[in-house]
């Protein structure tokens, strides 16, 4: 349960960084575009208040120039550090700069200096110089329809009206990650409800593939031993093998599902055959080796069981290439059969059959160890025989509900996402 509650608040905080992320980056750009924008409408109302008296006298005769030359100088007090006007030919007929003007004007200048836009739209640049905000506006002046000239002015936004701005802006940014919040935490209750039920249903979901790939093993083992011991123990030998080379999860679930099901074909082998106490004929041994296509066959019914596709279908190879059913060898037959075989082998070595008695700890493995390079990989088998003591010790003389017990735990370790 608590891992429901781990995933929901990981879940939940990573959405509402999202959520807060964009919220807070939307209102960012809204904050700043309102800001540009009320800027920009300041600048133009300063413009549009003078412009037809710049019109009169921008065409006009030289005094008309000296007289704009003294209004571009009263524009200081109304917010502008740098005042250009230009004639209907494009021509620069006024310029005045203040000292923070200058210093704008050669700053742009280094840019390159602009030409003058042919629509009657506003343009506008804006600009920050430390904590002050400019914006360089260029006003096309229009009489009677047609471009009679330019003003163009670099404006000083008033400190208090950016910083009412800027406030704005950020109260604004405040709430959006107050309102992500809120709205995180009153989901939460109805994201850990829905986590407990899917995760419920996943468990069923489980159990029921469990069970059936356990009944279909039961349902071979019990025709020749009448006990699920042989496929429980070779689960956990297998699995531990997988441990110790460090295979991946995924493959260990594909080699767990093996090797409950790996001889689930021979229930398509008749009973004269699969339980003759002594060995097979030539055609005997042929009609064995059905049970590997049957089993592929079977498995290949359920999304679920083709999981132990590989395992089934190649536990019989061998790593010369002298196996059945393809007679493939070495890293062509998959790794989870290859782990697979030597548990298989090891097993079957050391337990009761009809026809044998159990071999101890030490005969199993020079038998198998006779084997390396022709039947078993032998780096697998390294690694096998470094670990067979404390599985042999551990697992083969006890009860098949004790078996069922660790198969079970382990089942649930690597289906529940621990490893």
């Amino acid at each position: 349960m608590n891992n429901i509650h781990t995933a929901a608040i990981k879940r939940l905080f990573f959405g509402w960084l999202l959520v807060s992320l964009l919220i807070g980056g939307g209102a960012w750009w809204y904050g700043v575009r309102q800001i540009n924008q009320q800027v920009l409408a300041l600048a133009e109302s300063e413009v549009r208040k003078v412009a037809p008296e710049v019109l009169k006298r921008l065409n006009g005769t030289p005094m008309d120039i000296m007289a704009l030359q003294v209004m571009a100088s009263d524009y200081h007090t109304h917010g502008f550090v740098g005042i250009e006007l230009y004639n209907r030919h494009g021509q620069l007929v006024v310029q005045k700069n203040g000292v923070e003007g200058k210093r704008i004007e050669a700053m742009l200048d280094a840019r390159g200096r602009h030409k003058l836009p042919e629509d009657k739209e506003v343009h506008a640049e804006f600009m920050r110089l430390g904590n002050t905000r400019i914006i360089r506006v260029l006003v096309p002046l229009q009489e009677d329809g047609t471009i009679a000239g330019h003003f163009e002015g670099v404006y000083i936004v008033p400190e208090e009206k950016l910083s009412s701005l800027e406030r704005q802006t950020q109260h604004l940014l405040i709430m959006a990650f107050v309102i992500a919040l809120f709205t995180t935490l009153l989901l939460y209750p109805f994201i850990i409800s829905l986590n407990r039920k899917v995760h419920a249903e996943a468990h069923a979901i489980l159990r029921g593939n469990m069970e059936l790939m356990k009944v279909l093993g039961s349902a071979i083992a019990k025709r020749d031993s009448d006990t699920n011991s042989h496929n429980f123990r070779v689960t956990l030998y297998s699995v531990r093998l997988g441990e110790a080379i460090q295979m991946h999860k995924h493959l260990i679930k594909e080699l767990i599902a093996g090797a409950f099901l790996h001889d689930v074909g021979k229930i398509g082998i008749h009973d004269a055959i699969l339980l003759k106490p002594g060995p097979l004929t030539p055609e005997e041994f042929s009609i064995m080796k059905q049970h590997v296509k049957l089993g592929l066959d079977i498995i290949s019914h359920s999304s679920w069981l083709r999981h132990a596709a590989d395992v089934v279908g190649n536990h019989h190879e061998w790593f010369d290439g002298n196996g059945y059913p393809k007679g493939v060898a070495g890293e062509s037959i998959p790794l989870t059969a290859r782990v697979f075989a030597i548990a298989d082998v090891f097993d079957a070595l050391t337990s009761v059959r009809p026809y044998k008695q159990a071999l101890s700890l030490e005969q199993s493995l020079d038998i198998m160890r006779k084997d390396t390079g022709t039947h078993f990989e032998p780096r697998l088998f390294e690694v096998f025989q470094q670990i067979a003591p404390a599985l042999y010790q551990r697992f083969s003389r006890i009860s098949d509900a004790e078996l069922e017990k660790d198969l079970q735990e382990i089942v649930l370790l690597y289906w529940n996402g621990e490893k």
